[in-house]
């Protein structure tokens, strides 16, 4: 990069194995005077940031692949809006919270497989934070306990298949409106609870110990996705159908593989919930043809409260 007094809005690295940290320092640095705003890095051996990156202060967008966080005391990214880290380190437990906290401005966090040594509880905190992703693919990830403090959540994602971290009691996230959570939790009650406000939502609690949870309502709850991959599923699901009765669109589906228990049985509902389902839309993918046939027959026969309900076949 040469020139002088040319502005560099975006920055995108991949490092190889003959990248030396000066090099990485000398490229970021000199793109940070230059007026950097966006900055994408790609890293095969977990390369260490260079410090010159947490005192950009007009840099919005960073992405970081393969890096290692040593966040240090001075960090101040006022402009930062959007964060996402996939498959990092963090080089001491306090380094994520550290900078989030010096992220005036944050809407966007996306995290997919950190590593971390001993961290035990997880802080997600930021008065502006708007969109929260975490996907947990990790193998070697240990118990964590995640503690989210975000009042202008809107969106939250979180993907967890190998029960390695629970919702701790401080969960504030009261305007969420769009929530979609595949995790394996042994109580997901809390989390749950703390979606009172959400619109739309998508729920595979795979391998939970899934009760109802009593006292939680979701008044304003219109698009409802819940997958059968727990035997004990529709326990979950009726209590969610009686108690949203703003629901106008249910998806049913079945993201895994079968359960070996035996489905649960349907118990009819005493009254028809406050909805009134219109269209209901059936994917048969059944690999044995006549127990697909078998199964377009019995629903096409199904009871129907109201002659403008529609079924339709894929």
């Amino acid at each position: 990069m040469s020139g002088e007094g040319h502005v560099l809005q975006s920055l995108h690295l991949t490092l190889t194995l003959k990248c030396t940290d000066g090099d990485i320092a000398f490229w970021v640095g000199d793109a940070v005077k230059r007026g950097l705003m966006e900055l994408k890095i790609s890293s095969v051996l977990r390369r260490i940031m260079p410090k010159s990156v947490y005192t950009c202060e007009i840099l919005v967008v960073m992405n970081l692949f393969g890096v290692t966080l040593d966040v240090p005391e001075l960090v101040c990214l006022r402009s930062l809006k959007a964060l996402s880290l996939k498959y990092s380190a963090f080089h001491h437990d306090s380094c994520l919270l550290r900078l989030l906290a010096n992220c005036p401005v944050l809407e966007d966090l996306f995290i997919e497989a950190m590593f971390y040594k001993i961290v035990l509880i997880l802080k997600i905190a930021g008065p502006s934070l708007k969109r929260f992703s975490w996907v947990n693919i990790n193998p070697h990830s240990r118990n964590t306990g995640l503690v989210l403090d975000a009042p202008s959540l809107n969106y939250l994602r979180i993907v967890d298949s190998l029960r390695s971290f629970s919702f701790t009691d401080s969960i504030n996230i009261p305007e969420v409106v769009e929530a979609d959570l595949e995790v394996k939790l042994k109580r997901p009650e809390k989390i749950l609870h703390s979606l009172a406000s959400v619109e739309r939502l998508r729920l595979c609690l795979s391998a939970s110990e899934v009760v109802n949870p009593v006292g939680c309502f979701f008044r304003r709850l219109k698009r409802l996705e819940v997958c059968t991959c727990k035997s004990l599923w529709l326990d979950l699901f009726m209590h969610l159908l009686r108690d949203s009765p703003s629901l106008k669109a249910i998806k049913i589906k079945q993201c895994r593989h079968p359960v070996k228990h035996p489905r649960p049985c349907w118990n009819q509902p005493g009254s028809v919930p406050t909805f009134c389902l219109k269209k209901a839309r059936f994917t048969a993918r059944s690999s044995d043809p006549v127990k697909k046939l078998r199964m377009l027959q019995e629903l096409s026969l199904s009871p129907r409260v109201s002659s403008m309900c529609e079924i339709v076949f894929n």
